[in-house]
């Protein structure tokens, strides 16, 4: 740029600037003759002023210059001397957005010039104005080419002498303001945009579209040359200030739902975009290169920004009746618009003169209207959305700690709750809560009822005063109890709320809970939670309501793992035991059948009771191989009863595990054909709760053994929850009364009623009765008098080696009780 002043005057420039700052005279303010000329690329031939140059006075010093125009205009200083200055004195070109100004001499010599998009040199250049320095070297006739890249309007410049101090303190002003609020703009778009993918919240989206499009209109204006060659100077950074607008009024429609509560609010605002997409695309054709009509660009100009500042009344009005009618955001929308609306509006020409009778307005994003119009919406959606994610952190904080159905906490919230109790010294007690039947529940009645259940549950213990509820996981609920020494209470008190049935979808459905409770554990309220489901397990076994924990509870002990890795060598060697307890028949004391039970004799603990290896065969898969290993015994031993004549029905226990095994039939169909075993000699016995644990696929287990040619036996009838509906479908030949159910009955009892009323519920479901656990004399006797089929007990005789059995077997044919 350097090449385009000379030395001399740079040096008269510099020799000016240095008497001004020393207090030498410099020309005072004075009135500003100019004239223009228009449509001219250059008044200069050679170095000397053209002369066929047609000039026409400027009004005011103020020149009108259409769309895409090229004029000059012509300056008279008129200099005055004194004394002193306050300051520097300035030429300032005022002008409107899309402009550039480049001065020169009266010999053509350019002394600097001011671009809206680019570098300046001389010039104090700001957003929206250009000043010269003027002292002793400034000549006294300038030239200034002002060039309107505008497209769609005619635009305004004026000139005039200011004091210096107040045009570089504005102009700095006014560029660190707009620089600020495009920045801060951007800033929030891009925020918005990162808020809108995290938080999937698509409406999000188009608003941080508007503030990067109003950021890239600011930025544009202050000067600022973005990627893509976007700047005001060629007029595409226009385009970014109407889309702006479509995209602003499309979220607040979507936000405000407008639709619901001031439909005529909706229309307006769809007017206004409306308007605003016109306006895209007129700049979209001028800038191809058409060119509109200057009286029409300024009536469209005027309409457009006229009709959006009263119709934007209509997002106030909107924002504050649907926050009337609980739209929570509509008072946001409101405070956010009317600045916009109001303050836009007194900064509208004709509208300001008519409205507020001649406001002190000024065009540009750096006044204050501008200003609080286009950062308050902003700002109040940031604040939106930071009290969404307050809100939001919160939800996930509580949902972390709270389970979704019953709003009670979860198990993790509950461990902690209890551990801070526990470090305040708090003697605690805690129970887990199981909920039984729920299976049946959800197949029956639907998940709707299971949920309901679930609702009416978590209700009930909560009414229990000074206790923490907690819900672990499915059916399982939890609770801290700070009273141990009022366990018993504790108990009455869940006995009286859950005495009555729950009325679910007008059905009424009594709900049994299993409990384990665990005492003070240390400072773990973790291990207290895994002792009571270990308590809890062991009083779903033993069909016991409630149950403490105790350490020989514990399935899982050392010695109770190393006997696991043990299983399959003791199956290798011959280690397991096949015993067999006799059913006999109470009608003629017949012994044809017998059950058959496993010992494990093991090289080094000697043998081993079957409670302290089933159940934790049965919890970790092993019960498998302990099943096929008793089937094969057993059909064996069948096979050879019926070789020697004396053809013996065994039955065999199998788990829930081999029922639930889609191959289990196929497997034991294999087994007795290649053993050589009639079916008819193996009747294998399955629990009635483990049958409903899931009845369906049971029931299709159980039909298809009953097809190969076994027979079959519910074990523990009567501890179970079947249905009569489900019962009579099992197709099943004989049903095993538990032994709870006989012991230590007496004759005209309740429990004599009971055990009379399943004996004859058998029988009616044309099935055979046998009752477990008779030891004594009496319970012999009324189990024969109720009309009992078969009674497998000690009284008749313990489980024995299979030797022993043969033996007394021949022995007790038939069997007669002794007296």
């Amino acid at each position: 740029m350097l090449e385009h002043i000379t030395h001399s005057m740079l040096a008269k420039l510099c020799a000016g600037m240095l008497a001004l700052v020393a207090g030498v005279s410099v020309y005072a303010q004075a009135d500003m003759p100019a004239d223009y000329v228009c449509n001219r690329p250059t008044i200069f031939d050679g170095n000397h002023l053209a002369s066929d140059l047609n000039w026409q006075p400027a009004r005011g010093g103020e020149v009108e210059l259409p769309q895409n125009s090229n004029c000059w205009m012509r300056f008279s200083l008129s200099p005055t001397r004194s004394e002193a200055t306050d300051g520097l004195q300035f030429l300032r070109i005022t002008q409107e957005q899309g402009q550039e100004i480049f001065l020169y001499d009266e010999a053509g010599v350019l002394l600097g010039f001011a671009k809206q998009s680019g570098e300046n040199f001389h010039l104090v250049s700001s957003q929206y104005q250009a000043a010269l320095p003027v002292g002793r070297g400034t000549p006294r006739t300038l030239y200034a080419n002002v060039r309107s890249v505008n497209p769609l309007y005619t635009v305004h410049v004026s000139a005039d002498m200011a004091d210096g101090a107040s045009v570089i303190s504005s102009g700095q002003r006014r560029d660190a303001i707009s620089a600020a609020m495009a920045a801060f703009l951007f800033t929030v778009g891009v925020f918005s945009a990162v808020y809108a993918v995290l938080a999937k919240e698509k409406d999000y989206v188009w608003f941080s579209l508007y503030a990067l499009l109003t950021a890239i209109h600011v930025f544009g204006n202050y000067g600022v040359s973005l990627p893509f060659g976007i700047n005001t100077a060629n007029g595409a950074s226009l385009l970014a200030e109407p889309a702006a607008s479509i995209l602003l009024v499309w979220t607040v429609l979507r936000l405000g739902k407008f639709a619901e509560h001031s439909p005529w609010c909706r229309i307006a605002l769809q007017f206004i975009m409306g308007l605003a997409g016109v306006q895209v695309l007129w700049l979209t054709l001028m800038l191809s290169g058409w060119i509109a009509p200057s009286a029409l660009s300024n009536w469209y100009y005027f309409f457009q920004y006229g009709a959006s500042n009263v119709l934007s009344l209509a997002i106030v009005w909107g924002g504050i009746n649907g926050w009337r009618r609980g739209i929570k955001i509509g008072l946001p929308l409101a405070i956010g618009s009317a600045p916009r609306a109001v303050l836009w509006m007194a900064h509208s020409g004709a509208i300001n003169e008519f409205v507020f009778g001649g406001w002190p307005s000024g065009f540009g994003f750096t006044e204050p209207a501008g200003i609080v119009g286009l950062l308050a919406l902003p700002v109040l959606f940031l604040l939106g959305i930071a009290v969404r994610s307050r809100d939001m952190q919160r939800e996930v904080v509580r949902l972390a700690r709270m389970d979704q159905l019953t709003g009670l906490p979860n198990r993790d919230r509950i461990i902690q709750l209890g551990d801070a109790e526990l470090k305040k010294g708090t003697d605690l007690t805690l129970l887990v809560v199981n909920v039984e039947r729920f299976k049946a529940i959800n197949d029956v009645l639907g998940y709707e009822a299971g949920d309901a259940v679930m609702l009416r549950v978590s209700q009930r213990l909560t009414s229990i005063a000074g206790s923490t509820v907690g819900r672990n996981q499915g059916t399982q609920f939890c609770l801290l109890w700070p009273y141990p020494g009022k366990l018993e209470e504790l108990h009455g008190l869940l006995d009286q709320a859950f005495a009555k049935p729950v009325d679910v979808l007008d059905h009424l459905l009594d709900v049994t809970l299993s409990i384990g409770v665990a005492t003070k554990a240390g400072n773990s309220v973790a291990k207290m939670m895994r002792n009571a489901e270990v308590a809890l397990d062991a009083a779903k076994h033993t069909k016991v309501g409630w149950l403490q924990y105790e350490s020989l509870m514990e399935t899982s002990r050392p010695e109770n793992l190393s006997l696991l890795s043990e299983i399959n060598v003791a199956i290798e060697r011959g280690q397991l035991l096949l015993f067999l307890q006799p059913k006999v028949r109470m009608s003629d004391g017949d012994v044809h059948s017998a059950e058959a039970l496993i010992r494990w004799m093991h090289p080094v603990k000697g043998m081993v009771a079957p409670n302290d290896f089933i159940p934790f065969a049965e919890q970790t898969g092993k019960i498998r191989a302990i099943t096929f290993w008793i089937l094969a015994e057993a059909a064996r031993l069948a096979r050879r009863m019926r070789e020697q004549g004396e053809p013996l029905l065994i039955s065999v226990n199998i788990s829930t595990q081999d029922v639930r095994d889609k191959e289990f039939v196929g497997k034991v169909a294999d087994l007795l054909t290649g053993i050589g075993t009639q079916p008819c000699d193996l009747r294998l016995e399955v629990t009635e709760s483990g049958v409903m644990e899931d009845p369906e696929r049971s029931l299709v287990t159980l039909h298809a053994l009953r097809s190969a040619g076994i027979t079959l036996s519910i074990d523990d009838f009567g501890t179970g929850y079947s249905s009569l509906s489900y019962l009579q479908k099992m197709p099943v030949s004989e049903v095993k009364i538990d032994r709870s159910f006989v012991r230590d009955v007496k004759k005209g009892s309740e429990g004599a009623a009971l055990l009379d009323s399943i004996v004859t519920l058998g029988h009616r479901l044309g099935l055979s009765v046998v009752a477990e656990g008779a030891e004594s004399h009496d319970e012999w006797c009324l189990l024969k008098e109720l009309g009992c089929d078969y009674v497998q007990g000690w009284y008749a005789a313990k489980a024995m080696p299979i030797e022993d059995f043969v033996a007394w077997r021949a022995a007790n044919q038939p069997f007669k009780p002794p007296m």
